[in-house]
């Protein structure tokens, strides 16, 4: 507790459409609706899908 980052790794990277559904869900649980508004929501998703290491904040003012 206390801490304001979640690290995940995965044994590979996820295949494109599973990092479009990730990170879907994470725009939406962030408040951001539509990923496709925010250009930042499309590079995650590239960035995703070819690693292996996710770090999320989550924080007050973590978009700050």
């Amino acid at each position: 507790m206390g801490a304001s980052w979640l690290g995940l790794v995965r044994d590979r990277p996820m295949t494109e459409d599973g990092a479009d559904m990730l990170v879907a869900d994470l725009a939406d649980l962030y408040g951001c609706g539509d990923m496709d508004a925010r250009p930042a929501w499309r590079e995650l998703a590239a960035i995703v899908a070819t690693g292996r290491t996710l770090l999320l904040g989550y924080t007050e003012n973590f978009a700050g």
